[in-house]
């Protein structure tokens, strides 16, 4: 008899199917209704998600196509998830100055949440733009306190900055909340 897959590999075999349905759910219902902004969005970040795990530029022209189709349905001014997922796809392509531009847009329009200053925060980092990163980091936490995106951001501030051991505190901390320890 062949030996049994191990417990991990089943898991990712898993998630592999769940996340393959996912996709295909989603193409299903756009199909169905290419004007629902919402299942363009939530295409956009599961393409998104393809790129991290297989880096196939494939995932990220669906993931560019998704967030196109989701703010032509929806303007920004009504649709921040269709902004925040062009600004991703910007960040996974280095557009890094309309990641930015996007990313402060975000900020305006949807100031009360994590996100926004997220994306704005990668996109000074990926600049060199220490300082204001610094800053939206902070309108981060005044909206969450320290959490596992703030504290990662902090860490690779830090990291970036060449303060490798904070950087690293702050990179467990992340792990820690992440993981809810």
């Amino acid at each position: 008899p062949s030996p049994r897959p191990q417990p991990q590999a089943q898991l990712f075999a898993v998630e592999e199917n769940t996340s393959a349905e996912k996709i295909r759910f989603l193409l299903d219902r756009i199909k169905r209704d290419p004007d629902d902004f919402l299942i363009q969005n939530m295409l956009a970040s599961s393409m998104l998600q393809k790129v991290r795990e297989t880096g196939s530029a494939d995932y990220l022209e669906a993931a560019r196509r998704a967030s196109r189709a989701s703010l032509a349905s929806v303007p920004p001014e009504r649709n921040a998830g269709g902004l925040s997922a062009q600004a991703r796809v910007e960040m996974a392509e280095h557009d890094f100055i309309s990641a930015q531009r996007d990313g402060l847009r975000l900020t305006q329009l949807d100031p009360g949440t994590i996100n926004s200053w997220g994306v704005l925060t990668d996109a000074l980092l990926e600049l060199g733009e220490y300082a204001k990163a610094d800053a939206a980091i902070n309108e981060m936490r005044k909206l969450g306190n320290d959490t596992a995106e703030t504290e990662i951001r902090v860490g690779r501030m830090l990291f970036l900055q060449g303060d490798t051991a904070n950087a690293q505190k702050h990179l467990f901390r992340a792990l820690a909340f992440a993981l809810n320890i």
